[in-house]
């Protein structure tokens, strides 16, 4: 679901390291840092994670974690699309 939402939206490269207001600073390199607990530096979404994270997509799934492994329903990721995009679904 990061991989997706953050190619989708990205205008550029995704950035490798950066900063997620409120959240912290993280590198998506061997011997970086994440702010997500259950995310590895290492890990091949870790940098879309915090792409998404830093566009204020998502905060993750509580507790200092993203929840990488769990399955999102229909209107989980209807809230992602939504917020990606800035689709107002009942306004003018």
């Amino acid at each position: 679901m990061a991989v997706f939402v953050a190619k989708a939206t990205a205008t550029g490269p995704i950035p490798v390291s950066g900063t997620i207001p409120g959240l912290g600073a993280y590198d998506c390199e061997a011997g970086g840092e994440s702010v997500f607990g259950d995310v590895a530096p290492t890990d091949g979404g870790c940098k879309y994670i915090h792409y998404i994270a830093a566009n204020g997509i998502t905060a993750g799934c509580g507790g200092g974690n993203y929840c990488p492994s769990t399955t999102l329903n229909r209107d989980q990721m209807a809230v992602f699309i939504t917020k990606a995009f800035n689709f107002n679904l009942y306004g003018p």
